[in-house]
């Protein structure tokens, strides 16, 4: 039994270091469920050990208090973060009535307390749909958005109000699943960016009576679903991660894809055009002829030039 040392450490005697084997980078992509409790950046810190390299990052932060999908990428996939943060999100969200909070959602005390007894489920459908499209809204007071260089939250703490500026943002649908205030569940659909805690405070301010989030689910993003989402706590080793581990170009199937010989490949891997026939157009995938995808590029005149490059599909 060994004995803690005056940092918490067990004090143990020396022994010779003993090199670790080394792995293989992990390239790919991973929907995982997101559990309340752990913030976005938890769950890339505990893959970062469980799979054993730097390289992994996530597309599209979800509060702590949220749960659902998060897409993690390893090893290469992480050059198609921007392809993943961009896509259309899927959300169940429980609204709550009545009240406000200072950060728009359950995790603040409430605030202006107000009857909700006169609203008719006619007057909430109505409400709901003036959100529906091109919209301006405001990001919640505690929110990692930057305005004059620092993240809204950070400047919150130190008790600074400042005035936030509208964002542009897409609500493409959303519906009221159940209606039983004071609480409204609602399915939002939408482009980066939407705050939905936002959403959730400017629907009670429009129904004239305050509202916040209650709890949130991210059940969509992009072409992942919560169904094919990997539990957190169920990734605790390598293997775990490798079994579950899904292709890096499903960021990108929607493109048109091409096979290309080995000349060209050299070429897009050095950076250099390449020349490929057919006449589309656009983006597009290009892949060797073992499969692997050797860069993303876009399509013009029969020439591909590469703006994304990977190693061996790494």
């Amino acid at each position: 039994m060994h004995l803690a040392g005056p940092h918490g450490r067990s004090a143990a005697p020396a022994r010779r270091s003993v090199r670790r084997p080394r792995h293989s980078v992990i390239s790919g992509i991973l929907p995982v469920d997101k559990p309340a409790g752990w913030t976005s950046h938890d769950v890339v810190a505990r893959l970062r050990r469980v799979a054993g390299q730097k390289a992994v990052g996530h597309a599209g932060t979800l509060d702590p208090l949220a749960t659902g999908v998060l897409i993690v990428m390893l090893g290469g996939a992480t050059k198609l973060s921007q392809y993943l943060v961009d896509s259309r999100k899927v959300y169940c969200a429980c609204v709550a009535l009545g009240a406000t909070t200072l950060t728009d959602d359950a995790e603040a005390p409430l605030e202006a307390r107000c009857s909700i007894d006169h609203l008719r489920r006619e007057d909430i459908e109505n409400v709901l749909q003036t959100f529906v499209g091109t919209i301006q809204q405001l990001p919640p007071r505690y929110a990692a958005v930057k305005q004059e260089g620092q993240k809204l939250y950070q400047m919150a703490r130190k008790g600074v109000d400042v005035e936030r500026s509208p964002r542009t943002v897409v609500i493409h649908r959303l519906d009221l699943v159940e209606c039983a205030p004071p609480r409204l569940t609602v399915r939002v659909e939408c482009g980066p960016g939407t705050y939905v805690r936002s959403l959730a405070r400017d629907i009670g301010a429009q129904l004239g009576v305050g509202g916040y989030l209650h709890a949130l689910r991210r059940t969509g993003s992009g072409t992942f679903h919560i169904s094919e989402c990997v539990p957190l706590e169920t990734l605790e080793t390598r293997s775990d991660v490798l079994v579950k581990l899904q292709p890096a170009d499903r960021a990108v199937l929607s493109w048109n894809a091409a096979v290309i010989e080995k000349r060209g490949v050299d070429d897009l891997r050095q950076g250099r055009p390449a020349k490929l026939e057919g006449d589309r157009e656009g983006n597009l995938r290009v892949y060797d002829d073992a499969g692997t995808l050797v860069a993303l590029c876009t399509l013009s005149g029969g020439v591909a030039r590469p703006f994304r490059v990977f190693d061996g599909g790494r």
